[in-house]
């Protein structure tokens, strides 16, 4: 190999460490997020339902009843 060829392989393999570590860090961030929004939502969700259980039961009840009907026609 020439020391032109080297040089551009070199510079070649730099540039795609340097790709791979962005992807790398740009998705731990993106992980990172998408936990902590879910765990709002979880906390969220915990607390309405403690709020309102007899309405979460209720509702909970008829969607089952429904689907049960729906799956069991077919």
């Amino acid at each position: 190999m020439t020391d032109q060829a080297k040089d551009r392989a070199d510079e070649l393999k730099r540039d795609i460490s340097t790709g791979f570590e962005r992807g790398k860090n740009n998705f731990s961030e993106m992980t990172g997020r998408v936990f902590d929004r879910s765990k709002g939502w979880a906390r969220s969700t915990d607390e309405y339902v403690h709020e309102n259980t007899w309405t979460v039961l209720g509702v909970t009840l008829a969607v089952g009843i429904i689907l049960g009907l729906a799956v069991t026609r077919r």
